[in-house]
Parts: C-alpha cells; sequence; structure tokens
C-alpha cells in the first residue's frame, strides 16, 4: 500500500507545527492518547545517514491525542533554525502500537519538505 504524501516548508529559526489525523481502516479516528508512540524524522534523502530533525512522542514535539488531529508535531526554533536553509528532504510518520506482542508498525505519512531562509533576523 502506498503511504500518502504531505509536502511542506518552512522558514528555518521559526516554528514550524503539523496536524495530522491518522484514521483506521473504517475511517475512524485512532485513539494515539495510549499505547501507542510515533516517530517523525527527515532526512536530505531517503538512504542518508544523518537526520536534519528527529522527533518523537517521547519528547513534547510530538503530541498524542484520542481525537482529531491526534498527531501534532511541532519543531521548536532550535530544530529549524539548526538546519542550513536553504535545504530540502524527505521524511516520513511511523506509528507503532505498543500495546500487541509484537509491535505493530505502520508508515501513515510522508513526503517532501523544503526549508527556506529567512529574509528578516
Amino acid at each position: 500500500m502506498a503511504v500518502p504524501t504531505y509536502n511542506f516548508e518552512f522558514v528555518a529559526g521559526e516554528t514550524f507545527t503539523l496536524q495530522i489525523t491518522y484514521k483506521n481502516s473504517s475511517g475512524s479516528v485512532v485513539d494515539l492518547s495510549s499505547g501507542y508512540t510515533v516517530d517523525i524524522d527527515g532526512r536530505s534523502e531517503a538512504g542518508a545517514s544523518g537526520t536534519l530533525f528527529s522527533v518523537d512522542s517521547s519528547t513534547t514535539a510530538v503530541a498524542l491525542a484520542s481525537s482529531s488531529p491526534n498527531i501534532t508535531l511541532t519543531l521548536a526554533p532550535s530544530v529549524t533554525g539548526a538546519i542550513t536553509a536553504p535545504a530540502s528532504g524527505v521524511y516520513d510518520v511511523k506509528v507503532t502500537e505498543t500495546t500487541p506482542n509484537p509491535d505493530v508498525v505502520r508508515y501513515i505519512l510522508g513526503g517532501k519538505f523544503t526549508v527556506l531562509k529567512a529574509i528578516s533576523t
């Protein structure tokens, strides 16, 4: 199954927020408030060994909820500002259901991102 694509851009040094609604196969919003983790990595290209940003639900950068939007990604200025702009890359969003054994992993979203250089300082 193909992963849905969403492309976005942000300015280096700004706070960037992305809200995602993850639904199950019947179209209902999945309650991610417990029993799930979410990881979001951005790399210069799919095979790159390092990340331009990497956040997960064990930090305040990724908030999980029981209703829509059930995933909120927030990249702080310290994260976006650490990327030398202009830059571009690819990212994906991985949801792990931790209650079954073994874990169930799904890649729910991916795409390209562009980091713009700020004009005002």
